[in-house]
């Protein structure tokens, strides 16, 4: 018996099955990688170091000196505190007035592209993820504003006379078309956790990159579906803000906060691009061909990486590096904190002399104290002779030891971080 021939309509859906299940594989690999998931983790922790979150009553009690956030406010405006003016130059300097003018055109025309296009931005955050996991990414995307018009030509045929070839490809034929009325190239800023690539050693080995973003149904079907939103709807809205109760979640008034997660991922091998919803299995949102024709086919630079090695492109974070200095100021600054507590006028005193303890406890600025008995008083010493405070000298002495130990601590840790040298600079 023959076997009944497939539609095109199956065998889309049976590539799609299969290029979905492809990639959500090759993703799923490249985030179970040892180097990539440890980097995660300290990243993670690194964050909450940074803004000194605390779980525990415990660990809030105990003083600490946030020499991490010190240091990433004092780095940042050194790596980046403006934007950048873009420089276009004839490579030889050649004596061709042509090519200068067409230099000083594409200077200007990145400095405007750099100016709508988020740039500014983009880099300024993702500088900041730099200092904090070890890896700054952009995403570069090119959004074209389309428009349609009718141009009719402006000279009418004469008494049957038919216009040029011309004439008709430089005024038109009255045909509508659509136009380009405006473009631009936007810099688009990528958390750390939103940006995979394919195992390899080093940048040129990377087959793949993947760049995650949220959409609501509104925005899938703007993007995927030419506006219609029952298609759009069959695309599962599987992100929920980690901020938000199990309760809250459940709750279908907040409904507006979910959203489907989408990864866009750029092959190298075939150089396509394909958008699937990992929440959606088996439906493939869009593939493509080379979009951009660039060199290099990814639309993300190299990223700016922290400390490597050869053996994986893995960055690891500058903090990972000093941590143990860190921890150390943290633990001498516990110390200076309970010792400066003890720090304080404690004693004893004579009891059948009521009076001293007014003294200590009240407070006087230039106000006499009368005292019953004076003679028996003046026998014992006067207030020296009745008031007994604890030794201070041991543990002041100590303390300022621990004031030199933390400068010199800290001192270590700017040398290893390089402030140093900037703050000598």
């Amino acid at each position: 018996m023959a076997e009944k021939p497939i539609s095109p309509e199956e065998q889309k859906r049976l590539r799609d099955r299969e290029t979905f299940a492809r990639w959500k594989a090759e993703v799923d690999f490249a985030v179970k990688d040892p180097a990539y998931a440890e980097w995660l983790r300290q990243m993670k922790k690194i964050n909450k170091r940074y803004r000194d979150e605390r779980s525990n009553a415990a660990s809030k009690a105990k003083r600490r000196l946030n020499i991490l956030w010190s240091n990433v406010q004092t780095l940042k405006p050194a790596l980046y505190s403006r934007m950048p003016q873009p420089v276009v130059e004839r490579r030889f300097m050649d004596r061709d007035p042509a090519a200068r003018t067409a230099s000083l055109i594409l200077e200007r025309v990145c400095l405007f592209q750099m100016e709508v296009g988020y740039f500014h931005s983009a880099v300024e955050r993702s500088i900041f993820d730099y200092l904090l996991s070890g890896i700054a990414q952009v995403w570069v995307r090119y959004e074209p504003h389309i428009e349609t018009v009718i141009e009719a030509g402006e000279n009418e045929e004469i008494e049957g006379q038919e216009r040029s070839a011309e004439d008709v490809a430089e005024e038109g034929d009255g045909t509508p078309y659509e136009k380009v009325a405006f473009e631009k190239v936007c810099v688009d800023y990528v958390h750390p956790e939103d940006f995979v690539w394919g195992i390899a050693r080093c940048w040129n080995e990377v087959p793949w990159v993947r760049k995650r973003s949220y959409m609501t149904h509104s925005e899938i079907a703007a993007r995927f579906f030419a506006g219609d939103l029952q298609a759009a709807k069959q695309v599962t809205l599987d992100y929920v803000p980690s901020n938000l109760s199990q309760q809250d979640q459940d709750d279908r008034s907040l409904g507006f906060v979910k959203k489907a997660e989408i990864w866009e991922i750029w092959n190298k091998s075939d150089r396509r691009v394909y958008f699937i919803a990992p929440g959606t299995p088996g439906v493939v949102l869009e593939e493509r061909d080379d979009p951009l024709k660039l060199e290099g086919f990814f639309p993300c630079p190299e990223p700016l990486f922290a400390t490597q090695t050869n053996d994986t492109i893995v960055p690891v974070p500058d903090f990972i590096l000093y941590q143990d200095q860190a921890q150390e100021l943290d633990d001498l600054t516990n110390r200076i904190a309970n010792l400066t507590k003890a720090v304080k006028a404690a004693g004893v005193y004579d009891s059948s002399v009521s009076s001293l303890k007014r003294l200590l406890e009240e407070g006087f600025d230039n106000k006499l104290i009368p005292v019953s008995e004076w003679a028996a008083f003046a026998e014992k010493g006067g207030a020296k002779g009745a008031i007994s405070l604890l030794p201070m000298e041991e543990i002041i002495n100590v303390l300022l030891r621990l004031y030199e130990a933390r400068a010199q601590v800290k001192s270590d840790l700017y040398e290893i971080t390089g402030i140093s040298d900037i703050v000598r600079g």
